[in-house]
This record gives structure tokens, C-alpha cells and sequence, in this order.
């Protein structure tokens, strides 16, 4: 049975979706820069 979940994540979509199968989600967003580095391609 699905359950509480904290989603580090600001996507709307992915809240959604989780909230759709029976989460109750709480969205928080990271200030960290996830860009890819020049030497990662």
C-alpha cells in the first residue's frame, strides 16, 4: 500500500504520476546545478 514519499525533484509530472497510483507526495526542489561537464559529453 502505498505510503507518504518526499520527492526531491520540482517535476510536476513526476508528483502526478505518483499521486496517481496513491502517494501522498510532498515535492522539493535541490539547488544543485545538474548540468553535464564539458568532459562528460
Amino acid at each position: 500500500m502505498p505510503g507518504q514519499l518526499v520527492l526531491a525533484s520540482a517535476s510536476p509530472r513526476r508528483k502526478e504520476l505518483l499521486e496517481k497510483v496513491g502517494f501522498s507526495v510532498k515535492a522539493m526542489s535541490v539547488p544543485i546545478e545538474e548540468s553535464p561537464r564539458p568532459e562528460e559529453g
